[in-house]
């Protein structure tokens, strides 16, 4: 038994198959016209084929990034965080300069210098109110987080 490739045709014959058997996702067969599964064509889609459910898809506040946010490591993230701690006006001239692409960098150096002479400041009780602040501001990402 030999079989032609030009007429062996797999997709046509599935879709005249299961053309008038189309099923949305619920489960529930739609109902197509009896000329389109006749002729072996797709109903067209429409919106309400389309339509989500309410609530799949929410849509997050567009945020606007300063480059100073976009250029700190997580390095500095975390030095700037135990600022918040530690030093909390050195720590407002900061988020002011990081607001405004300022010079944060100079600021941020002068504090983790300081951090040196100041090994109590790496214990749990300034560390953890630390996380608390990079949590709060998604890791200096949203500085509307930040209580002034």
């Amino acid at each position: 038994m030999t079989v032609e490739m030009a007429s062996l045709n797999l997709y046509s014959s599935a879709t005249q198959q299961n053309a008038g058997k189309l099923v949305e996702a619920r489960g529930e067969p739609k109902a197509r016209g009896p000329e389109l599964a006749q002729a072996g064509q797709a109903a067209p889609v429409t919106a309400t084929d389309r339509a989500l459910p309410e609530g799949v898809v929410v849509d997050q506040p567009l945020r606007q990034y300063t480059q100073a946010q976009l250029d700190m490591r997580p390095v500095d993230r975390a030095d700037a965080a135990l600022m918040a701690v530690v030093a909390p006006e050195d720590f407002g001239r900061l988020t002011d300069a990081l607001a405004s692409d300022g010079d944060w960098r100079s600021l941020l150096s002068a504090f983790t210098q300081r951090l040196g002479s100041n090994p109590q400041w790496l214990e749990d009780q300034y560390r953890l109110p630390a996380a608390e602040v990079l949590r709060q501001t998604s890791n200096f990402l949203d500085l509307s987080g930040l209580k002034r």
